[in-house]
């Protein structure tokens, strides 16, 4: 049977993050090198499940099935500009808000939507991410129910 189970850490926020089930964590990384193409730290993650199998007979006998971690991310949902001066200066406005607000290094969201004809993009939107260093993001858009 699959359980759900949380992959909790003591001092978050601090410099000595400790896994509470230090055995979990293990089996976790184990996972994730084995699973996964690129390397994860699960304490730059706001909350980590585990998808666990459990034996009833053996309950401390787990094996790791999934994993799932968040993060909260700034999303822009509007962006629009007819000039390409217009889109770089509120860019690097945003910018320098999430770098003064502790982000840097951190990622955010920019909407770009894909069914837009080529008249309806703001003016120079491509250079200005390209100049920006936008990477396509592996996401999809899910409404919560």
């Amino acid at each position: 049977m699959i359980h759900i189970i949380p992959l909790d850490f003591m001092g978050q926020g601090t410099a000595f993050i400790t896994p509470v089930d230090p055995a979990l964590h293990d089996k976790v990384v184990d996972f994730c090198k084995r699973e996964l193409t690129e390397e994860v730290n699960l304490t730059h993650l706001a909350k980590v499940w585990v998808a666990v199998e459990m034996d009833a007979e053996k309950p401390k006998e787990i094996e790791v099935r999934g994993v799932m971690g968040y993060v909260l991310v700034p999303d822009v949902p509007l962006m629009r500009a007819t000039t390409e001066d217009a889109l770089r200066a509120m860019a690097e406005r945003y910018n320098a808000f999430l770098a003064d607000s502790g982000a840097l290094g951190k990622f955010t969201f920019i909407h770009v939507a894909r069914g837009e004809r080529p008249e309806q993009r703001c003016a120079g939107w491509n250079k200005v991410l390209h100049e920006w260093n936008a990477k396509l993001a592996d996401r999809v858009a899910v409404k919560v129910r």
